[in-house]
């Protein structure tokens, strides 16, 4: 995650430093590792570079604690853009002097704790008046804080412009009604932009499926269907058509994301040659490891050795396999 390693790049800048100037300093080390070293040891060496991280990671912080909270596979539309409402105001409030004077006066501390250069007003380069007439009346900052106090208020704006540009969308209003009519029992006015729904039926079995059932989600909704008989599935024709809807809309595509940025582990250079048919079963497991965790292991051992006889003839009978198994794992 990117607050956790600026966790750990921030916070330890000490050992960051010293394990620069020390590899640099190393006779052994080749001359690539050095320059990238000496370029390490350059940058952790100065207090600026401790400030800027310092201000991201109030911002990353709380991002990452949005972005950990939309992932819920129990998350709806309404309680996420709730989330993200919440999330723009706590950006606002950082926006304030007394937070950014909290913050530069953290990094100015722990840079002369870990013996850093002290956090200095970056050289300012002027544009030649050739290029820029009003290089004459360029603003020219008196402190290191006043100037890096609008790159700190900068990142912020764009954070909040980004959520807002990302979640206020007329698409987010549509699927929000509609997920309002599963969880109220009541028609709302984007029923009418699909015209494969009956309005009619469907308000009167929204009603009928509300007092019936228990639920808060759309998935909660699901499972209800899912474990009734045909007949009462039927019965609830209209509202299994607005939950096919709600299904192909998914809240959030964290998980698909999330299975796509896994394929760079599961399939390596050294795993080039493995067929599509060990991909999807590895990624399968890979996708969902707290279910295969659940899964006993006597039983994953028995379904391998009696697969065929070969394995049978290696490793004996099921019941000694399983018992030498248990002896093991004791």
């Amino acid at each position: 995650m990117r607050d956790s390693s600026l966790c750990h790049i921030a916070q330890p800048a000490a050992p960051v430093v010293a394990a620069g100037q020390a590899e640099y300093q190393c006779s052994g080390a080749s001359t690539e590792s050095k320059s990238r070293a000496a370029g390490l040891y350059d940058r952790f060496s100065k207090g600026n570079t401790l400030l800027c991280l310092t201000l991201a990671l109030s911002v990353f912080e709380v991002l990452e604690n949005l972005c950990t909270a939309l992932q819920g596979r129990e998350a709806t539309v309404t309680g996420m853009l709730e989330a993200v409402d919440k999330t723009v105001s706590t950006l606002t409030t950082l926006r304030s002097d007394d937070n950014f004077a909290v913050l530069y006066q953290r990094a100015d501390d722990a840079a002369s704790d870990c013996q850093l250069d002290a956090i200095s007003l970056p050289r300012q380069i002027r544009p030649p008046k050739r290029r820029d007439s009003r290089s004459s009346n360029q603003h020219v900052f008196a402190t290191a804080a006043a100037f890096f106090r609008p790159v700190y208020v900068t990142a912020i704006d764009t954070a909040i412009q980004s959520l807002h540009s990302r979640f206020d969308q007329h698409s987010f209003t549509t699927v929000k009604q509609l997920e309002e009519c599963l969880l109220t029992g009541k028609v709302a006015e984007a029923v009418k932009c699909y015209p494969e729904l009956d309005i009619v039926r469907l308000a009167v079995q929204l009603s009928m499926f509300r007092s019936s059932f228990s639920y808060n989600n759309v998935d909660q909704a699901v499972g209800c269907i899912q474990a009734s008989s045909t007949e009462v599935k039927q019965l609830f024709c209209e509202v299994q058509k607005l939950l096919r809807l709600l299904l192909v809309l998914p809240v959030s595509s964290c998980e698909a994301e999330r299975s796509f940025s896994s394929l760079r582990r599961l399939k390596t250079y050294l795993r080039s040659t493995m067929s599509q048919s060990r991909l999807n079963s590895v990624a399968l497991l890979h996708a969902h490891q707290q279910e295969v965790m659940a899964i006993p292991v006597e039983e994953i051992l028995k379904d391998f050795v009696s697969l065929n006889s070969s394995r049978m003839q290696t490793f004996g009978t099921i019941c000694n396999f399983v018992t030498f198994a248990d002896l093991s794992y004791a």
